[in-house]
């Protein structure tokens, strides 16, 4: 028989124990992303290289929420010394910013991880279109970068991230070289996903301007995969992400408030 260590062992819980979660929210530019991100509990801390914010904070500030913003972005001109200078200036400030997130926030937004993710490589390469295999040693080297970055904020206790990302064009044979399908799909870095506790895309009607969002990975939750939810189906009357949260985990959402 096995002799006793010093190891200390605790029971698996049988509930469902954190009451933050690591998201992914992506989607086509004006289908409610930022909107349904800024659903989450505050203080939020929005760090925010994307499209117009103006009138999409406004109506939940006036509601006192605390949302604090860190804009990060840019165009830079020159060779791909100087743009890697400064885009690797940017990519630092926007770290400084997610790093002091952590010590007041409630929900981190980084709106979008896919032009956070195009700075990355212009502060390395000076370019988006370097030159290399994707899978050499420096394609790898800034890969596992990035991911450390990111998971730093997966490990914070009683932290949301909300990662907001893009879309483009999905093509039938090679990228930019084939017939586009009409659809779009995810942009940025395909790990992403992969280490999202949830992961939702976001649709809006033009003509019609009905929301819904689409549930692609349900935190260990396998039943709710592929389900799509609207406003009405909400008990608020509008898709929030505590509500999402609620439905998925079957725990209260006023939990995730």
């Amino acid at each position: 028989m096995r002799k006793k260590s010093g190891v200390e062992w605790t029971q698996a819980p049988t509930e469902l124990t954190r009451r933050s979660t690591f998201t992914e929210i992506y989607g086509d530019t004006s289908t409610g992303r930022t909107t349904l991100a800024l659903t989450s509990p505050g203080p939020v801390a929005l760090i925010h290289a994307s499209e117009k914010l103006e009138g999409i904070v406004q109506p939940f500030t006036r509601e006192g929420k605390d949302i604090r913003l860190h804009d990060f972005g840019g165009v830079f001109e020159g060779g791909p010394k100087k743009i890697a200078l400064e885009a690797g200036r940017v990519v630092e400030a926007m770290r400084e910013a997610w790093r002091d997130a952590f010590g007041w926030a409630r929900t981190v937004i980084l709106d979008t991880h896919s032009e956070a993710w195009i700075l990355h490589q212009l502060s390395h390469f000076g370019t988006q279109t370097p030159k290399g295999r994707a899978g050499s040693f420096e394609w790898a080297s800034i890969n596992a970068d990035w991911l450390s970055f990111l998971k730093s904020g997966k490990h914070q206790n009683g932290l949301n991230v909300v990662l907001i990302g893009q879309t483009k064009d999905e093509y039938k044979g090679l990228p930019g070289k084939g017939q586009r399908t009409g659809k779009t799909i995810r942009a940025g870095q395909r790990s992403v996903p992969v280490i999202a506790d949830l992961v939702l895309r976001t649709h809006c009607a033009i003509a019609s301007a009905d929301f819904s969002v689409e549930i692609q990975k349900p935190w260990w939750n396998a039943e709710w995969m592929g389900e799509e939810l609207t406003n009405e189906m909400m008990d608020s009357g509008r898709l929030t992400l505590p509500e999402i949260l609620g439905l998925i985990t079957e725990t209260d959402a006023e939990e995730w408030e």
